[in-house]
C-alpha cells in the first residue's frame, strides 16, 4: 500500500486543482494531475501552462513516490465513490485505487515530462481577506473581453495606490470600476492585468486571509493549504480614467428593484441580438420600450427624478442588468449626456464616496 486518504479530503484537494485543467490542448501530459508524497504530506499539482494550482494535506505513508493521474477521471472515481475511504497501491508500471468494492487500474506516466511550476513572485508581499479580494473582483469581473484580438481586455487591472486599491474591467461597450478604500496594502503603487481565472480556484466558502505575491511577469496567491501562481496578462491597458464624465446635467435617479423588474419584463419582447432597451427620459416619468422582430411591443412607466433634457436613448438590456446585480444601493444614478454617449451608472449618494461605478455606452436606436 502507498497511502490511505479519507474521500472528503482528496475530494477537496481535487476540486482544488481540476477546474484548471483545459478541456483541450495540444500537450495531453497537462490533462493529469500531478500527486507525489514527501514527509507524510499528499500534494496535487495542476496546470494550464499559464496557471499553477497546487493544494496538500498531511497523511501517513512509508514513501515518497511521484506519479501522473488523469485529472477529470480521478475526480470521477472520487466523486461518485461510496467508500469513506480512497487506497492508493503502487505497483511497477500503474497505480491501483481501492475504494470500497471498487478497483480501478490506472497505467503510470512519467511524472518528469510534467511542467515544473513557475516559482512563486517575491519581489512584493502583502496580506488581505479573501472576501475583500473576491468581492471587489467579482464587482468588475463581468465586464472583461471576451474576445482575444486586445488580450489586456481580457483581464483586470489591478491598481493599489496610496488612496485607493482598485480594480477595472472593460470591453469597449462597458466598463467597470471598484475601489476599495479601506484596509489598503501598504506596498509600494502597484499596475497588473490580472487573468480572470486567477480567484475562481478560491473556495467560495473560504473566508480568511490570502497572501499575494507579485512581481511584473507573475502573481501568486496562497491561503490555507494552497498555492496558485499564474502569469500576468501584458499590457499597456487603455486609459480608462479619460472616458470617465466629469460633468453631466442629465440625471436620472430611480428605484433599483424597481427598474430591475421592469428591465426583465421589456426583455422578454427585445430583439434577441441587440436586447435593445429604450429610456425614454422625462421630467416626470421613466418609460421604458421594447420590440421585438415579430412586431411585439413592450412599454411600462416608473416613477424616477430627473433633472435635464427630454431625449431617448437605448442601451443593451443584458448589460444594463449586469450593472444593477453589482450595486447595493436602494436607488441607482443615471448621469447622461446624450443618446450618443457613454452614460456613469452608480448607486445613489455623492460620485466622490461611490466605491463602485459604471459606464455603458448606448446603442443606435432601431
Amino acid at each position: 500500500m502507498w497511502f490511505k486518504i479519507v474521500k472528503e479530503t482528496l475530494d477537496r484537494l481535487i476540486s482544488r486543482v481540476v477546474s484548471v485543467i483545459p478541456s483541450r490542448t495540444p500537450y495531453p501530459i497537462i490533462q493529469n494531475i500531478l500527486c507525489f508524497t514527501e514527509k507524510n504530506q499528499l500534494t496535487l499539482l495542476a496546470t494550464d501552462l499559464d496557471i499553477y494550482v497546487k493544494t496538500f494535506s498531511e497523511i501517513k505513508t512509508k514513501e515518497d513516490f511521484r506519479v501522473l493521474l488523469p485529472g477529470r477521471k480521478l475526480s470521477g472515481i472520487v466523486k461518485e465513490s461510496s467508500s469513506d475511504e480512497i487506497e492508493f497501491v503502487k505497483e511497477e508500471n500503474r497505480v491501483i485505487l481501492k475504494a470500497g468494492r471498487s478497483t480501478f487500474r490506472i497505467p503510470i506516466l512519467d511524472p518528469d515530462e510534467f511542467p515544473r511550476m513557475f516559482e512563486r513572485p517575491s519581489e512584493v508581499q502583502f496580506n488581505m481577506e479573501s472576501r475583500e479580494l473576491k468581492h471587489l473582483f467579482e464587482s468588475v469581473e463581468f465586464a472583461v473581453s471576451r474576445g482575444e484580438d486586445r488580450p489586456a481586455m481580457t483581464g483586470v487591472l489591478w491598481e493599489i495606490k496610496p488612496d485607493h486599491n482598485r480594480m477595472v474591467a472593460t470591453d469597449g461597450h462597458r466598463m467597470a470600476l471598484g475601489d476599495e478604500k479601506d484596509n489598503l496594502p501598504k506596498v509600494s503603487e502597484q499596475t497588473h492585468i490580472l487573468p480572470t481565472k486567477i480567484f475562481s480556484f478560491m473556495p467560495k466558502e473560504f473566508d480568511g486571509p490570502v497572501d499575494v505575491f507579485l512581481d511584473e511577469t507573475k502573481i501568486g496567491l496562497s491561503f490555507e493549504s494552497t498555492e496558485i501562481v499564474s502569469r500576468l496578462i501584458e499590457g499597456p491597458y487603455p486609459d480608462y480614467e479619460k472616458v470617465i464624465p466629469q460633468e453631466i446635467n442629465n440625471i436620472l435617479t430611480v428605484n433599483r428593484e424597481g427598474f430591475t423588474a421592469a428591465l426583465r419584463r421589456m426583455m422578454i419582447f427585445s430583439n434577441q441580438v441587440t436586447r435593445q432597451i429604450k429610456l425614454a427620459l422625462g421630467k416626470k416619468s421613466l418609460k421604458l420600450y421594447s420590440t421585438s422582430p415579430e412586431g411585439e411591443e413592450a412599454l411600462e412607466e416608473l416613477e424616477c427624478t430627473y433633472q435635464g433634457e427630454n431625449f431617448e436613448v437605448a442601451y443593451n438590456g443584458t448589460y444594463l442588468l449586469d450593472v444593477l446585480r453589482h450595486l447595493e444601493t436602494d436607488e441607482v444614478v443615471f448621469e447622461i449626456t446624450g443618446a450618443l454617449s457613454a452614460a456613469l451608472i452608480r448607486g445613489s449618494g455623492e460620485r466622490t464616496k461611490q466605491d463602485r461605478l459604471y459606464l455603458l455606452m448606448p446603442i443606435l436606436l432601431d
